[in-house]
C-alpha cells in the first residue's frame, strides 16, 4: 500500500497559480493496471490540508482535452476526467469526485452496491480548472464540514484513497492510477484498493 503525507498550510487553500505549490511534493498517477490502453499520459497529484478541508491539484498533460459532459453528475468519465476517491480507515462507505474540464464534477456516497449520487453546493468546494498549452490543472478542496456531514466526525490522522486519471470515449482512452488495482478489469469502485493518505 502506498502512503502519502499531506501538508499542512495555514491558508484556506492555496489558488492554482500559487507558487508554494513548487514544494510540495507530488504523488505521480503512473499504473496502468490494465493492457491495451494508452499509457503515455503523465498525471500528478499533490495535496494540501488547512482548517478548512484538504485541497488536491492535479496536473495532466493529456492532450487533446475532450470535454462534452456540461452538468454536474453526468458520467464525466466518457470525458477527459480526473478522479478522487477516499474512505476513513475501516469504513466500507467511500466518496468519490470525478472531474472533467469543464469544472463538471461526479460525485457518490456509500459501500459497493449501495451508492447514491451527491449534489455538491460547489462554492465550498473552491474548484478550478485551468487549461493551457500543453497542460490542465484542476483544483478541488473538499471541506472538512462535508466530510463530517456523511462520516459524522473529522478526519483522522489517517485515512484511505486512490487517485485515477481516465478517458472512455476520448479516442485516447486511458486508466491510470496511483495505488495499484490488482485486478483484470478497469473498475475504479474498488476501496480494497486505496492507498494510505497521512494529514501531517
Amino acid at each position: 500500500m502506498k502512503e502519502y503525507v499531506i501538508k499542512k498550510i495555514s491558508e484556506k487553500t492555496w489558488s492554482v497559480e500559487n507558487p508554494a505549490w513548487e514544494q510540495v511534493e507530488a504523488l505521480k498517477l503512473d499504473c496502468f493496471p490494465w493492457k491495451g490502453y494508452c499509457e503515455d499520459i503523465h498525471t500528478e497529484v499533490k495535496l494540501v490540508h488547512s482548517e478548512y478541508g484538504i485541497t488536491a491539484r492535479f496536473v495532466t498533460d493529456e492532450k487533446p482535452l475532450i470535454s462534452t459532459k456540461i452538468q454536474d453528475n453526468d458520467y464525466v468519465c466518457m470525458d477527459s476526467c480526473v478522479e478522487f476517491f477516499f474512505r476513513p480507515e475501516g469504513e466500507d462507505r467511500f466518496m468519490n469526485f470525478e472531474m472533467n474540464p469543464l469544472g463538471m464534477v461526479y460525485s457518490g456516497f456509500g459501500a459497493l452496491g449501495d451508492r447514491e449520487k451527491i449534489t455538491l453546493e460547489k462554492e465550498k468546494f473552491l474548484i478550478t480548472s485551468c487549461i493551457q498549452e500543453g497542460k490542465w490543472t484542476f483544483h478541488i478542496t473538499i471541506p472538512y464540514e462535508f466530510w463530517k456531514q456523511y462520516y459524522g466526525v473529522l478526519p483522522e490522522k489517517t485515512f484511505l484513497a486512490n487517485f485515477y486519471k481516465c478517458g472512455d470515449k476520448t479516442g485516447h482512452q486511458h486508466y491510470a492510477c496511483w495505488n495499484p488495482l490488482l485486478i483484470e478489469q478497469p473498475d475504479f469502485h474498488r476501496p480494497d484498493f486505496f492507498g494510505r493518505l497521512i494529514l501531517e
